[in-house]
């Protein structure tokens, strides 16, 4: 009698074995890929909105003024409002108070007004906000713009002799409405010089 080439029970149950551990360790691998590039992604961004925002602020700020109440920074580093040079075109390399207007930097008709930058949170989110405020330091309507999301904390240190230590703590636990494996925070500052 011939016997019959078939797979028994025993080898069935082995190559299922098999290749259930080879599936895991794929959908395993597979996984921590996922998690890796939403944790590199998370921090690219942050790294990336970090230094934008920085250097927005410090770019600003660098054209303000020490004297006359033209840079304000609140008891707590939270808040700083200031004011920058709007030169006509005849003024360009002349700071002279009497030929510049100082305000929102934007033109004449913003004398008197203030840049401010904030930390807000809204809807349990942090962000650092960049609005315009008048003479009083009363918000202009439709003037305010979230710059940053995800900041802890933000201050701006008077350091005296025209220099302000500006910086910014990101905190960020999920990316893409996914989770991050770790909380990642990310801290950046910079050096700050005054120069009108």
């Amino acid at each position: 009698m011939k016997k019959k080439s078939s797979f028994s029970i025993v080898e069935v149950l082995v190559s299922l074995a098999i290749f259930t551990m080879i599936m895991s360790l794929v959908f395993s691998l597979t996984s921590v890929g996922r998690l890796s590039w939403a944790n590199f992604s998370a921090h690219l961004r942050v790294q990336q909105t970090a230094r934008t925002v920085l250097g927005q602020i410090a770019s600003e700020l660098s054209l303000s003024s020490t004297s006359r109440q033209r840079l304000l920074v609140d008891q707590y580093g939270k808040v700083v409002l200031f004011r920058k040079p709007f030169l006509a075109i005849n003024d360009v390399d002349d700071y002279s108070d009497d030929e510049t207007v100082w305000g929102d930097g934007l033109s004449e008709s913003g004398k008197d007004r203030y840049v401010a930058y904030s930390l807000v949170t809204e809807d349990g989110e942090n962000y650092i906000v960049r609005e315009l405020l008048d003479s009083g330091h009363n918000s202009i309507s439709g003037t305010a713009t979230k710059i940053a999301s995800g900041v802890s904390e933000f201050t701006v240190d008077n350091l005296g002799g025209g220099r302000y230590l500006v910086a910014i703590k990101f905190s960020l636990s999920s990316y893409g409405g996914k989770a991050l494996s770790s909380t990642l925070n990310y801290d950046i500052s910079t050096l700050v010089y005054v120069r009108n």
